[in-house]
């Protein structure tokens, strides 16, 4: 049987074993990653000041989704 993503994501939200897990609580069953490639920027300052400088709350909001930015 073929289902679409969006009736799947339904179906999982509704189901009482994966609301207790939390899989319905979030607003969007993704996780937005942005990395640097390490190899075209080897060095550790550089990644650290792009990752300072990345507008992530921004980009947060322009995605329409709720969430807390992190970085690591």
């Amino acid at each position: 049987m073929v289902t679409q993503a969006g009736d799947l994501r339904s179906e999982i939200a509704a189901d009482a074993q994966h609301v207790v897990r939390g899989v319905g609580a979030a607003p969007a069953p993704y996780v937005h990653v942005y990395s640097v490639d390490t190899e075209r920027v080897p060095e550790l300052t550089v990644r650290q000041a792009i990752a300072t400088a990345y507008p992530a709350v921004d980009v947060l909001a322009a995605s329409g989704e709720d969430g807390v930015p992190r970085t690591t």
